[in-house]
C-alpha cells in the first residue's frame, strides 16, 4: 500500500513546499491550515502526518493529544520555529501517547529533509505493514505451532564500523514466517512467548538456525561477529551454558565470535541465577552485550554488576540525535565512560549520514541502522558484503610465509578476507613537464606494481604531496621528481638504479623483504648516490658498512628494546611470540634482557600448536612479532582479557585496527619510530593540508606510509634551499650527516647518528 501525506499547519507556503516535494515523488498529499479541521478527518487513511507545534487555533501539542486518543497508527513528523527543547519535549510526549515520531524538523528547513523524510517512510512502508494495518498478536498456540513446524526465522542486521565502514558484525533477529509466506515480525509475537514462558524455546530456535548459518559465513569472513538476544527465561536455565556452549563446538565457531544481548532492565538482571549464568559465559570466552542502553532501571548499578563487554545505545537516544542536545551530551558522556570502563559501544537506529557524522565525531566506533541496512534474510548477505566491497589501507600489513612476512597490498572484503593479488602491470617511467626542466631529480625506485604497490603508490602520493606543498612556497623551484617501477622485484630494483638519470641527488623509499636486505646492499654499495628511508627496518641497513643508506626512523630492534625497557618495569610473566626465520635470534636477544622471560618460536602452518604451548606459560604479557592477521588469530585464541600484547610496527597498525574494531577490553601497544599523521604536530598538520589541496585524492592514500614519504621528501627539499639550491650528491650527504636537533615540525628533533645512520630516534606507544 503507498503511503499518503497530511500536513497540518497554518502557515500555507509551508504546506505547499511538502505538499510539492510529494508530488514530484508521486506520493499523495493532503493539508489542513485549521487544525480543527482535523474533527472532520479520517486521520488513519495517512501514513504520515507532518505537524507543526506553534498554530493559533490549536497547537501541536493538543493535536497530539487528539491522535493518540483516535488510534492514529502512523507515523508522525513534528514541525517547529522554536527551540529544539521544544521539538524534544513534543517527541517525548508523543512517545507517552504511544504515537511514532519518524522525524522532527527545524523551520526553515530545505527540500532534502522533506525528501529523506519520505524515502523513509516509504521505506519503512515495505519493511512492515503496521503502519497503515496494525495486526493483532499471535497466540500462545500459534507461536508453538511456528516452532514445530519450524518457521521461525532468522534476519540479520549488519553493523558497520565508523572509522573504515567494514561490517564487522551481524544481529541474528527472529522473525516467524505465516503459513501464506508472510513475515511476521517481533512485536507481534515475543511479549507472548515471554509471558507464556515459551521464548526460552524460541532462543534456543533462533540460536540452533543462526549457528548454522554463521558457521558458513566465517568460512569466507572469519573476522566477523554474530549478536543474538538472551530473554530473563534464558538467564534462569542454569543448563544453558553448557547446552550454547556444545553448540558452538557443534558448527566450529569460536566463542569469542559470539556476543549475547541481554535487555538493561531490572526484572531480567535482578536474580542470582541471571549473573551466575552470565558470568560462566563470560568464563567461556562469550562477549555479553547490555541491549537497549538507557530505556531500563539502575542503569549504572547494572553496569557495575554484569560482567559485560559491550554497550548498546538504544535507538530512542540516537534517533533525532542531530537535532536534540540532551542525547548529545549524554550520547557522549556514555561513549566516554564506555572507553574508560573498556566497554565497545554500538549505536542502534542510524538513519541518516549527519547521525552518522555525529556519533563518528563523538567517538563511537560501532553503528547499526537502516542507513546500511535494513535486516535481511541469510541468503541476502554474501550478496550485501560484495556490494560493500572496499580498499582498506593497509599501512605496513605482512603476509605469512617461511621468514618474518613482508609487506603487501591487500584488497580486503569488509570482513577482513583478502583478495587474490592481480597479477604486476609494466608501467612506464612518467614524467612531468616540470620534471623534464628541473636541473636537479630526487629518484623514487618504487614497487608501483605487483605485490607491494599498495605501499609504493602511498609512497609516491606522500612525495607528490611534499613536493606540491614546497612549490606553492617556491614556485620557481629547479629540483623535480622522478618515478620508476621495481614491480615489487629487487632485482629490477637494481636494473633501475642503474639507469638513474645522471642528475639524480638521492634515491627514496626502495622497498623489499627482509630477508633480501644482503642482496640490496650488494646491489647499491658501490654507488655514491645517497639512499633515504628505505622501508626495510632490519639492523644490517644500521650497520656502518651501509655508507650509502641514511635512515629515516628507527629499526625494529629499537621498538622492541622500547617495549623491553617497558616491562621491566612491570610484574608477570612475559613471553615473546617470534616467527621462525632470521630475526627469532636478534629478537630473542632483546627478549633476554626482560627479567624472567620467555621465548615461543611459531610456523604459520603450525600456529595453533605454537599457540597451546604459549598459553600452557600463563602469560601475563605477550610479546608479538609477525603479520597482523597471525596477531589477531593469536589474541582470538588466548581469548582473555588480563593478558596484555606488545607489537612492533612491523604489524601494520592501520590493519590491526581494522581487524580488532571490537576489542575494546583488549589491552594493546604497538611501537611506531613516527608520530601519528592525525595528530596536532606542525608536520602533520601541513600532510592533512597538503593532502586536502590536492584534488580527488582518496582517504586510503593518507596512512603512516605517505605520510613517512611525505616528511623524507620534505626534509631534501628543505636542504635543497638551505644550500641555496647548490646542491651535489657529495654535499647533500654531508648535509644529512651534519644535522643536528632539527626541527621538521615533529615533537622530536633530527639528529644524526652515525654509530645507526638514521635520523629520528625516538619510539613512540600507541594503545590500540
Amino acid at each position: 500500500m503507498e503511503i499518503k501525506i497530511l500536513t497540518v499547519d497554518d502557515e500555507i507556503d509551508v504546506s505547499g513546499v511538502i505538499e510539492s516535494t510529494a508530488d514530484l515523488m508521486d506520493v499523495e498529499a493532503d493539508s489542513l491550515s485549521n487544525p480543527n479541521d482535523l474533527d472532520d478527518t479520517d486521520v488513519n487513511q495517512y501514513s504520515l502526518i507532518f505537524l507543526d507545534l506553534m498554530m493559533p487555533e490549536k497547537d501541536g501539542i493538543e493535536v497530539l493529544r487528539e491522535l493518540s486518543e483516535r488510534s492514529f497508527s502512523g507515523y508522525v513528523v513534528l514541525m517547529s520555529g522554536m527551540d529544539n527543547a521544544i521539538l524534544n519535549t513534543a517527541r517525548e510526549l508523543a512517545t507517552e501517547h504511544n504515537l511514532k515520531v519518524l522525524d522532527h524538523l527545524n523551520k526553515p528547513f530545505r527540500v532534502d529533509d522533506i525528501e529523506q523524510i519520505i524515502s523513509r517512510a516509504q521505506d519503512l512502508q515495505l519493511e512492515s505493514k503496521v503502519i497503515l494495518d496494525p495486526l493483532s498478536s499471535l497466540t500462545e498456540e500459534q507461536i508453538k505451532e511456528a516452532l514445530a513446524q519450524q518457521r521461525v526465522v532468522v534476519h540479520y542486521q549488519p553493523q558497520v564500523d565508523l572509522i573504515s565502514h567494514r561490517l564487522v558484525g551481524m544481529e541474528a533477529l527472529v522473525r516467524i514466517q505465516a503459513e501464506d509466506g508472510e513475515l511476521i515480525y517481533p512485536d507481534r509475537f515475543i511479549s507472548v512467548a515471554e509471558q507464556s514462558h515459551i521464548i526460552h524455546d524460541l532462543t534456543k530456535t533462533v540460536i540452533e538456525r543462526a549457528f548454522s548459518e554463521f558457521k558458513e559465513l566465517l568460512k569466507e569472513h572469519a573476522k566477523l561477529t554474530l549478536s543474538v538476544n538472551l530473554s530473563s527465561d534464558d538467564l534462569q536455565d542454569l543448563g544453558f551454558v553448557d547446552w550454547i556452549l556444545e553448540k558452538a563446538r557443534q558448527y566450529d565457531i569460536s566463542t569469542s565470535k559470539i556476543i549475547l544481548e541481554v535487555t538493561e532492565t531490572q526484572e531480567i538482571l535482578s536474580y542470582s541465577n541471571a549473573m551466575e549464568v552470565l558470568g560462566r559465559l563470560r568464563l567461556r570466552g562469550f562477549k555479553v552485550s547490555i541491549d537497549d542502553f538507557g530505556t531500563g532501571n539502575a542503569v549504572l548499578d547494572q553496569i557495575k554488576r554484569l560482567p559485560a563487554t559491550e554497550l548498546k545505545i538504544d535507538r530512542t537516544f540516537v534517533f533525532g540525535l542531530k537535532n536534540n542536545d540532551k542525547s548529545k551530551v549524554l550520547i557522549r558522556n556514555t561513549i566516554n565512560m564506555c572507553r574508560e570502563l573498556d566497554l565497545d559501544v554500538v549505536a542502534e537506529g542510524v538513519e541518516d549520514s549527519a547521525t552518522e557524522e555525529l556519533l563518528r565525531s563523538m567517538g563511537c566506533q560501532i553503528v547499526q541502522g537502516f542507513l546500511y541496512s535494513k535486516p535481511i534474510p541469510f541468503s541476502e548477505i554474501e550478496a550485501l558484503i560484495v556490494k560493500k566491497l572496499k580498499k582498506i589501507p593497509t599501512d605496513t600489513v605482512c603476509s605469512e610465509g617461511g621468514n618474518l612476512s613482508e609487506p603487501e597490498q591487500v584488497s580486503m572484503a569488509p570482513n577482513g578476507a583478502v583478495e587474490e593479488k592481480p597479477e604486476p602491470k609494466e608501467r612506464k617511467v612518467v614524467l612531468s613537464k616540470r620534471d623534464v626542466e628541473a636541473e636537479h631529480l630526487l629518484s623514487f625506485i618504487l614497487p608501483l606494481s605487483g605485490r607491494f604497490s599498495f605501499i609504493g603508490e602511498s609512497h609516491k602520493v606522500g612525495a607528490e604531496l611534499a613536493f606540491e606543498a614546497h612549490l606553492r612556497q617556491y614556485p620557481d623551484l629547479k629540483l623535480g621528481l622522478e618515478f620508476l617501477d621495481d614491480q615489487s622485484e629487487l632485482e629490477v630494483f637494481a636494473k633501475g638504479f642503474n639507469k638513474l638519470s645522471e642528475n639524480t641527488l638521492a634515491v627514496v623509499g626502495p622497498t623489499f623483504p627482509i630477508i633480501k636486505t644482503e642482496e640490496f646492499l650488494k646491489h647499491t654499495r658501490n654507488s655514491d648516490i645517497p639512499i633515504l628511508a628505505p622501508f626495510n627496518g632490519c639492523d644490517q641497513l644500521r650497520n656502518i658498512l651501509a655508507k650509502q643508506v641514511y635512515n629515516f626512523k628507527p629499526g625494529f630492534k629499537e621498538e622492541l628494546s622500547s617495549i623491553a625497557a617497558k616491562l621491566r618495569e612491570k610484574n608477570g610473566r612475559t613471553v615473546c611470540f617470534i616467527p621462525h626465520g632470521r630475526l627469532a635470534g636478534q629478537m630473542s636477544d632483546v627478549c633476554h634482557t626482560i627479567r624472567g622471560a620467555e621465548s615461543v618460536i611459531y610456523h604459520s602452518d603450525t600456529l595453533k600448536e605454537s599457540v597451546a604451548n604459549l598459553k600452557i606459560k600463563r602469560p601475563n604479557h605477550v610479546v608479538f612479532l609477525g603479520a597482523a592477521k597471525t596477531l589477531v588469530q593469536l589474541i582470538d585464541e588466548i581469548n582473555i582479557d588480563q593478558v596484555e600484547y606488545y607489537a612492533t610496527s612491523l604489524v601494520g597498525t592501520g590493519m590491526v585496527k581494522k581487524l580488532l574494531s571490537r576489542k575494546a577490553k583488549l589491552k594493546l601497544e604497538i611501537t611506531e619510530p613516527l608520530p601519528d599523521y592525525q595528530s596536532d604536530l606542525q608536520a602533520a598538520s601541513e600532510f592533512r593540508l597538503a593532502a586536502k589541496l590536492h584534488r580527488g585524492l582518496e582517504d586510503k592514500w593518507i596512512n603512516t606510509i605517505s605520510f613517512e614519504s611525505f616528511l623524507a621528501t620534505k626534509l631534501l627539499l628543505n636542504l635543497y634551499e638551505l644550500k641555496q639550491r647548490n646542491l651535489s650528491r657529495k654535499t647533500l650527504k654531508s648535509s644529512l650527516e651534519e644535522l643536528f636537533s632539527y626541527d621538521l615540525g615533529l615533537d622530536v628533533p633530527l639528529s644524526w647518528a652515525e654509530e645507526n645512520r638514521q635520523l629520528l630516534h625516538h619510539v613512540y606507544h600507541i594503545e590500540i
